[in-house]
């Protein structure tokens, strides 16, 4: 006797399989006839119902993927200058617009920098009023060219100092009225993907204290077995859940390990996937005209074939399919079938049971 749901009462699963193994008994079925439920029956079992639909899209392969950053999406944020780390400003996780502050720090360094940037300051004034001068005397013919020559180089050089320790404040994003205190800012829009500083910990210069990543797109890179790697092209769509990318690259190299190449996709970062988790993606490819698309879960196995059940003539029929693809939640199928039928997505086990009753 087939098993059914649990939460009907027992006398009324009794009841209503006497009555049907009754009917089997006493007319014998062909084999693929509708096995004939009313609707309070279905309901009784559990039946539930989803429509075939054209493929557009057939599943090539399910495989286990990783998110990771794309090249190049990661960027270090260096201290310009060595110091000490007075607070932070952005967390690991949090997301971040491109100038933001992440965190402010006190630097020796940057104090003798401000000084030299004072003085080449004063240099420069001092050279530029040299210059006017030796140029007013050598119009006058008082002095000579060569000396005009001189005033203008040491007016160049000075300039070129001054231009060199304006930039390194530049970098720096000097706080104002602090004097030797710094801001490191978010170099991109992102999310901040590492934090090496704490609060009071002193910071080489040049060395990494933050690392953001561009959020805008994702990686998926995914180990391709050789068997299905002629399958697989660039350009082909890939989907998890619910988001859709496409391939980037396939490896070209098989692993002697794995008997594997590598995948890569591409996903959009609205996706909500973080760095390094582990989803199962599925690649697709365009359906030919006579494959139809269907739940995973309608597909079940009865005297060794692949089979759906169909809603027809009051009942459901088992129909043998030819599955092409299985995918995360759907797979491509051929067979007997239109679009549009109703199929059986819960509830088959009692249809299998009742499908090989004699």
């Amino acid at each position: 006797m087939p098993r059914l749901t649990r939460l009907l009462p027992s006398t009324a699963v009794a009841a209503l399989l006497a009555t049907l193994l009754t009917n089997t008994l006493l007319a014998p079925r062909v084999e693929a006839a509708p096995i004939k439920l009313t609707a309070t029956q279905q309901k009784n079992i559990g039946i539930r119902t989803q429509a075939i639909v054209a493929g557009g899209e057939s599943p090539v392969v399910v495989l286990a993927a990783v998110v990771t950053a794309p090249a190049n999406a990661r960027v270090a944020v260096a201290a310009p200058f060595a110091g000490t780390v007075a607070s932070i400003e952005a967390l690991e996780g949090q997301s971040v617009r491109a100038g933001q502050p992440l965190a402010t720090l006190f630097s020796r360094d940057m104090l003798a920098s401000e000084a030299a940037l004072t003085q080449a300051r004063a240099e420069r004034i001092a050279a530029a009023a040299n210059a006017r001068r030796v140029g007013q005397l050598v119009q006058e013919g008082i002095a000579a060219a060569a000396r005009l020559e001189e005033a203008q180089a040491r007016l160049a050089a000075a300039r070129a100092m001054e231009a060199e320790q304006q930039r390194l404040m530049t970098v720096a994003r000097p706080v104002a009225g602090q004097p030797g205190t710094y801001r490191l800012a978010a170099p991109i829009a992102g999310r901040v993907a590492r934090v090496d500083v704490s609060v009071g910990s002193g910071v080489e210069a040049m060395a990494s204290a933050f690392v953001v990543e561009r959020t805008e797109r994702l990686w998926l890179e995914a180990r391709l077995p050789a068997a299905d790697a002629g399958r697989v092209r660039p350009g082909m769509v890939v989907s998890v859940g619910n988001v859709r990318g496409k391939v980037l690259a396939v490896g070209s190299a098989v692993d002697p390990r794995s008997r594997a190449v590598v995948l890569r996709a591409e996903i959009p970062g609205t996706a909500g996937l973080l760095t390094g988790r582990a989803v199962a993606m599925t690649v697709l490819a365009p359906a030919r005209p006579d494959v139809l698309s269907v739940p995973l879960s309608a597909v079940v196995r009865l005297a060794a074939r692949d089979m759906v059940f169909v809603a027809r003539g009051g009942g459901f029929e088992p129909v043998p399919v030819q599955v092409s693809g299985r995918g995360e939640r759907t797979a491509a199928v051929s067979g007997a079938l239109k679009p549009g039928e109703a199929i059986a997505v819960a509830g088959l086990s009692e249809l299998k049971a009742l499908a090989t009753q004699d």
